[in-house]
């Protein structure tokens, strides 16, 4: 027989790998022969149907075992029994069940009991799809592999255990990495998807995936001692970008490699995946769609928290989307999330020269020939015990500056034991934290100090085979340490090099070293003034700036620089003036200007020439008992000049709290829509970002119920904006109660901007925060700049809420009089006028800036809502903006906001602010701080612009 049946020539592994897949096939023919002969038994067999109509398509289209209403065969009577006798289920679930089709993404901890329910509990078909190998560091929760299986396909250990416990099911392998290039063709075959991943960019793919092709999504995640279940895209719940649509920073995010993770927490995660998988496919119950379960194994405690609806604005699954399969298959989510698919292919960081690194081989050799030296390993404590190399020195990383002494001592010791000086050599887990050390240490004057490349790893794989290293194949169940190693349990797992999943949502605690790039400068092949055509290569450490927050992300989050941008579309000496509407600086106009009384008080402080010194970190005395007393007016308690610390305006009081609340893994939540300096300086800090949603449709108030489901162990604070900025709601009394009660019950603090304050302009009060700080404590930020219309002045507060003095307790207000003591200081004479500013501008000023604030509302409002192409949801109540959602599907060849922005800047010379910075994409902000002849001007303008821009009609329709 010609073509490959003799196998002559083969190799022995060819020929079993062709046998092992023709059992497979033939094994799966089996299945299918016996479920038709179990139909013509019963005479369940449906009509023969036309060609192609309701016809199999391949081993993934599910079984139609029975026919909707006849009964089930006598064999499934008796397997699934216990199910028939549930009477919220029966046979109608057990029925559906089995004519549905699931696919688990992930063979792993959360997958194996996924999987092994699904097919115990009967579904038509089962999907399993994973391109990892079963290893040894896996056995301990991912229970559906034996050790028998080590060094195998995780897909085929799973598929054969799922038909050991069912040979009635058909269960389809798929023995790869599920990828942008292959996704929609396989979830596309299955009627609900499993995620059972653990890493950020196939999270956010796996989403997108199945919004695309309309697949409800069960996501889980499992990391620690904590889990987390959700179902996304399910009766009107969000998809994972809904409610992030945008990645969380790598530092934020670990895998169970990293941080690890006992074993029976991702089983429990895992049961209750496959529980509503089920509930979804068979429509028994109630899915936790919109919901998200939280499991703490500490303390045996299960919370359900509402998580907020499809978001109108998702650039996934809004109506509005345009986001096609083509573009899913060209998206890189590695680039996206700064984080690889999978951990086997984690990138390593090289941020020192060749000279300051040896390798492991290197290392060895150096021991054998009895070098003095010290070895210095900067993993965590708790890693350091489990398994480490002998005589090293144990300092983690963390603590490494603070803790040079001891190195000093033990490098002293060293040192009297040899005739020469001896080096320091320091190892990791990977060999990126220790590359952080030596550059530390090198900078410390610890010149000889060198990073040993690759870490552990490299030294289980290089020089130690029997190191308990990770990723290796054991076939063997005991292991004896060699003789350079002192081995305690298993190799602690350090250094992360991309986002984990310690949630649904893509968020966990732990830390992470992201990617490096060194950048290497060429010369111009002359070297001491001579040309050798030489290309001298120098690693210039400043040139890594290039990469950082400052240099990639600090224009994004900037109103003025966006701005800017705008700006340069207007055509010099145009025949109309520029109409600013975009920033909240009214001071330009002649109407808006100054109080007189402040005027004076500035100008008196200035003349005595007694205020040209510097002044005290945290501001003048009086000064800041002037502001105590102003604001202890609104408060049931009264605050001291202790109290208060003045700053260079409101933007300064944002740069001196986040990084005080910046430790390592912590996070804050912001507002969205927001002011986008709080984003920056959060960023610049590594301060990890977690939005909630302010909701239009009930006057842009706080989705409180979402900030229990987006706060973690980590989060630090919530910042809210009263009056608000961009929005223009006040919140009332009752709705800040209930932010302090979430904030008391999540332990966190409140910062409340406030800058605001005095610009209320309809009915409702505005409340200072500080009236709950019997509740949670509060930062509160005020300033001179919005309410006596005096930006440059540059004169703003930190307000200190504490009557429990909690804050004083943690060293918050500590830290804030430090950080005040080493940074710039509001102008002495300002300081100085103060006390005189607050005590004697009159309620008249106050009066007739609301009363102008007021007017040009009304006509902003009533503008808009006679423009159809423009919408807003909210009158404005305070502050100087509203926020103005484009109808874009009216408007031709206006793309987003910024492009609205750009061309009405081009076109009409009007600057308005693009929702996109404020996190709001294809809404404007529009300030109506503007005389009000100039404003109406500018919403004329806006009118045409958008009249010219109108769709034409097609064919005369």
């Amino acid at each position: 027989m010609d073509g490959g049946g003799g196998g002559v020539g083969r190799s022995r592994k060819a020929v079993e790998r062709e046998l092992e897949k023709l059992r497979a096939e033939r094994e799966e023919l089996d299945i299918r022969i016996r479920l038709l002969e179990s139909e013509l038994q019963t005479g369940s067999a449906a009509p023969a149907s036309p060609a192609g109509e309701d016809a199999c398509g391949g081993a993934c289209q599910a079984r139609r075992g029975f026919a909707q209403d006849e009964a089930l065969p006598a064999d499934m009577i008796y397997r699934y029994s216990r199910h028939l006798l549930l009477p919220d289920f029966g046979v109608q679930g057990q029925r559906k069940l089995s004519r549905s089709s699931i696919l688990v993404v992930g063979a792993g901890g959360l997958g194996s009991p996924v999987a092994l329910y699904l097919a115990a509990c009967g579904v038509g078909v089962l999907g399993i799809v994973d391109g990892d190998d079963v290893e040894l560091n896996n056995l301990h929760r991912q229970i559906i592999h034996q050790e028998a299986y080590i060094g195998r396909s995780k897909v085929k250990s799973a598929a054969d255990a799922c038909r050991a416990i069912n040979s009635s099911i058909q269960v389809v392998e798929h023995h790869h990495t599920l990828k942008p290039s292959n996704a929609l063709e396989v979830v596309t075959k299955y009627d609900i998807v499993v995620d059972a991943t653990d890493n950020l960019p196939t999270r956010y793919m796996i989403s997108d995936c199945c919004v695309l092709l309309n697949k409800p999504l069960i996501s889980g995640a499992a990391l620690g001692l904590e889990g987390q279940l959700t179902v996304y895209h399910h009766n009107g719940s969000p998809c994972y970008r809904c409610l992030f649509p945008n990645p969380p920073p790598v530092a934020a995010c670990q895998r169970c490699s990293d941080s690890g993770v006992l074993g029976v927490v991702p089983g429990v995660i895992g049961c209750m995946q496959a529980l509503e998988a089920i509930k979804v496919a068979t429509g028994v119950g109630e899915p936790l769609s919109g919901r998200m379960l939280l499991f703490d194994a500490l303390s045996a405690r299960i919370r359900i928290v509402k998580i907020r609806g499809s978001s109108p604005i998702c650039s996934i699954c809004a109506e509005n989307s345009v986001f096609t399969q083509e573009d899913f298959q060209k998206f890189d989510y590695e680039s996206f999330t700064q984080s690889p698919m999978s951990d086997k292919s984690a990138p390593s960081l090289n941020l020192l020269p060749e000279s300051a690194r040896i390798t492991c081989t290197e290392y060895k050799s150096l021991i054998d020939k009895g070098e003095p030296h010290l070895l210095l390993d900067v993993r965590p404590a708790h890693h350091f015990q489990i398994v480490s190399l002998p005589r090293s020195l144990n300092i983690p990383l963390s603590a490494l500056a603070e803790k040079l002494p001891m190195l000093e001592t033990s490098l002293k010791e060293t040192m009297d034991s040899s005739d020469g000086q001896p080096a320091v050599y320091v190892v990791c887990r990977r060999g990126n934290d220790s590359q952080s050390a030596v550059q530390l240490l090198r900078e410390k004057g610890f010149h000889s100090s060198k990073d040993i490349v690759g870490g552990l790893q490299s030294w289980a794989h290089d020089v130690d085979p029997e190191f308990p290293a990770e990723s290796k194949h054991h076939h063997t169940k005991h292991y004896s340490s060699s003789a350079t190693t002192t081995t305690r349990f298993l190799m602690a797992t350090h250094q992360s090099n991309g986002h984990g999943a310690a949630a649904a949502n893509g968020r966990s605690n732990g830390k992470s070293n992201g990617h490096a790039e060194v950048a290497t400068h060429q010369g111009n092949g002359h070297s001491n003034g001579k040309s050798n055509g030489h290309v001298e290569e120098v690693d210039w450490k400043f040139a890594r700036a290039k990469d950082g927050v400052l240099a990639t992300t600090g224009a994004k989050m900037s109103i003025r620089a966006i701005r800017f941008k705008i700006s340069a579309s207007i055509e010099e000496n145009g025949p109309r003036p520029v109409l600013p509407l975009a920033h909240g600086d009214p001071s330009v106009f002649p109407a808006f200007r100054t109080a007189i009384e402040a005027e004076d008080a500035v100008a008196a402080a200035l003349r005595t020439g007694e205020l040209n010194c510097y002044p005290a970190g945290v501001g003048l005395p009086a000064a800041r008992s002037a502001v105590a007393e102003h604001l202890s007016k609104d408060v049931p308690y009264e605050l001291t000049a202790d109290d208060i610390f003045l700053t260079a305006g409101g933007t300064q009081a944002i740069e001196v709290i986040i990084p005080v609340l910046a430790q390592p893994g912590a996070n804050i939540l912001l507002p969205k829509p927001g002011y986008p300096n709080y984003e920056a300086r959060a960023a610049f800090n590594r301060l990890e970002v977690r939005h909630f949603d302010l909701l239009p449709e009930k006057g842009w108030e706080i989705d409180i119920d979402s900030l229990e489901s987006i706060a973690d162990k980590n989060t630090v604070a919530i910042v809210i904006i009263n009056p608000n900025n961009p929005c223009g709601s006040v919140y009332s009394y009752e709705h800040l109660a209930k932010v302090a009660e979430v904030a008391r019950k999540l332990g966190i603090l409140v910062i409340a901007d406030e800058v605001y304050g005095k610009l209320v302009l309809g009915s409702a009060p505005f409340i200072p925060m500080g009236v709950f700080g019997h509740i949670a404590p509060v930062l509160s930020i005020g300033s001179l700049s919005k309410s006596w219309i005096v930006p440059g002045w540059r004169l703003g507060w930190v307000a200190v809420y504490d009557p429990k003095r909690i804050l004083q307790e943690t060293k918050i207000a500590t830290s804030i009089t430090n950080y005040l003591n080493v940074s710039t200081d509001p102008a002495t004479f300002i300081q100085g006028a103060l006390p005189q500013i607050l005590e004697n501008t009159k309620e008249d000023f106050f009066k007739r800036i609301i009363g102008l604030l007021k007017e040009s509302a009304e006509i902003c409002y009533r503008n808009i809502k006679e423009n159809k192409y423009i919408s807003c949801p909210h009158k404005p109540e305070g502050s100087m903006f509203v926020m103005v959602k484009l109808n874009l599907h009216l408007l031709e060849e206006i793309h987003d906001d910024i492009d609205f922005c750009c061309k009405l800047a081009k076109e009409e010379s009007v600057i308005l602010c693009p929702g996109s910075v404020l996190g709001m994409e294809n809404w404007v902000r529009i300030t109506f701080a503007i005389v009000p002849s100039s404003l109406q001007d500018g919403l004329e303008r806006i009118k045409n612009f958008c009249r010219r821009h109108k769709k034409k009609p097609i064919n005369g329709y």
